[in-house]
């Protein structure tokens, strides 16, 4: 008895980080009424590093497939995470099969993260030296100078891992970054 309640809470807490690492990977609503699409923002970026009228055009049409992967990806996540919620309302839930609905929740995730950095990687191969210089400086700032050694240990999404955290809690806490846990907490590189 004591061991099947083991599993229901590793389960549980299984789901709860999916759930939370599903939003953070998702990053917000994406042009649904609360900011622009992602196709918007890299093609915004791009503009800034001042990328030629021709670069810029297949930075969209890379942004835009990448957008419609994500899409589908989302889909078969969230179809996927309420699958996993059903099985886990049941009274006994059969272990095998929520971890396996735990396990395809995880690949989604892990779909959709190669998603964007595939995107990236595909935008930087686009770009010049110069302009990836550049990238990485806006990335840098935008960040609010975080990413070093210095800085603690992560991007300040817990007790001592990264600045913004409260007194002690690493280089540079208390100056209005990292405030809280969870999505949208600390910087995204696209």
């Amino acid at each position: 008895m004591e061991f099947k309640r083991w599993v229901v809470s590793a389960v549980m807490a299984a789901t709860i980080l999916g759930v939370s690492g599903a939003a953070w990977a998702q990053r917000g609503p994406r042009g649904k009424g609360g900011g622009p699409g992602m196709p918007s923002r890299i093609e915004g970026v791009a503009r800034q590093l001042g990328v030629a009228e021709e670069v810029l055009v297949e930075i969209r049409k890379l942004a835009v497939a990448a957008e419609h992967r994500d899409v589908e990806i989302r889909s078969a996540l969230e179809q996927a995470q309420v699958k996993l919620h059903a099985l886990m309302a049941a009274d006994m839930p059969e272990v095998n099969e929520v971890l396996g609905k735990v396990e395809e929740v995880g690949t989604q995730q892990t779909r959709m993260h190669k998603n964007h950095v595939e995107l990236m990687l595909s935008v930087r191969r686009l770009l010049s030296v110069e302009q990836r210089q550049l990238l990485s400086k806006w990335f840098e700032q935008r960040r609010g100078g975080r990413g070093g050694p210095e800085d603690g240990m992560g991007s300040g999404r817990g007790p001592g891992m990264g600045p913004g955290m409260g007194p002690g809690m690493g280089n540079g806490a208390g100056r209005g970054r990292g405030k809280g846990y969870g999505p949208g907490r600390g910087g995204r590189d696209w």
